[in-house]
């Protein structure tokens, strides 16, 4: 696409404003030659361009300990709400908020063997669904399966399920 085109010539400067970009690489322990880059692209990406420009001068990768800050409070905030489902479930059992708790924890685990209806999360309750949904944001990350965060794993996992009346297809 003609947005998406990035046009770059590159010269040999030696303007004061190349001379303050020599001096940030010089701190980095940088002695080659500079180069001065001319970019044209869509006014939509000049933040991610200036944002790794930065880094690059700066010499650290300040987006990747941002992403890596942000996937633990993701983490973080899907144990809390993985904590809450499990004391629902233990304590409320074949209730229909348990059933579908178990029915959402069941299709996290396989979603081929146990399917979950999305709109069942309008009928729980608020904290219920928003421990569903954080526990879900974490899921995509594909770091770990739902049992090998719960105390008594895939065993815990299989007796939520029979109590709610469960069965694999």
């Amino acid at each position: 696409m003609a947005d998406e085109k990035l046009n770059a010539t590159h010269e040999q400067t030696t303007t004061p404003a190349a001379n303050s970009g020599q001096r940030a690489c010089r701190a980095l322990g940088d002695d080659e030659p500079m180069v001065s880059i001319q970019i044209t692209l869509p006014e939509t990406m000049r933040k991610e361009l200036f944002l790794a420009v930065k880094e690059i001068l700066n010499g650290r990768l300040e987006r990747t300990q941002q992403l890596e800050q942000d996937t633990e409070s993701v983490r973080a905030a899907a144990m809390q709400g993985l904590e809450t489902l499990a004391k629902t479930l233990d304590t409320h059992k074949g209730t229909g908020q348990a059933k579908r708790i178990a029915r959402f924890l069941g299709a996290i685990y396989n979603g081929y063997e146990y399917n979950f209806d999305l709109t069942d999360l309008r009928l729980l309750d608020t904290d219920l669904a928003n421990a569903c949904l954080a526990y879900l944001n974490y899921d995509r990350l594909g770091k770990f399966e739902v049992h090998e965060h719960l105390p008594g794993g895939g065993v815990q996992l299989n007796r939520w399920l029979a109590e709610s009346g469960l069965t694999p297809k």
